[in-house]
């Protein structure tokens, strides 16, 4: 949908709402940050933080709140999305500071267990096809 957002446009909608594929694309990577900010709050509450977490979501309400009022008022129907990305990048830094704080976990670390992750599950659904094979 990032990539390609008017042929999604187009199979959704039509021609028509082209001029629609910059704030698709823009919520679209919103809704990606948006995982990394829930995956953090269920490890903050897992770990019994849930103050911690509570709080931090709290910020971030009202930091979008008071970003989305005033980006609307001087920017318009623009402001609403620019206040959202906005938003959504200070939240996972936010979010980033604490779970580091937390729990001592890297940026890189995340990316590197991620594709340690996939690989491992690969090679058990290979493993899972040979044994139904045979």
């Amino acid at each position: 949908v990032i990539i390609f957002p008017k042929l999604f446009i187009y199979i959704l909608a039509g021609t028509r709402y082209y001029a629609a594929a910059p704030l698709l694309q823009l919520y679209m990577f919103i809704s990606i940050i948006g995982t990394f900010q829930h995956q953090s709050a269920t490890s903050l509450d897992s770990m019994g933080k849930t103050r911690l977490n509570f709080t931090a979501n709290l910020v971030a309400f009202f930091i979008k709140l008071l970003l989305t009022f005033l980006f609307l008022k001087y920017m318009g129907f623009y402001g609403a999305i620019t206040a959202a990305v906005i938003t959504s990048v200070i939240s996972a830094v936010i979010w980033y500071v604490l779970i580091r704080k937390q729990t001592g976990v890297h940026f890189s670390s995340i990316f590197k267990n991620i594709f340690l992750m996939y690989g491992q599950a690969y090679t058990q659904v290979l493993q899972l096809i040979r044994k139904n094979k045979s």
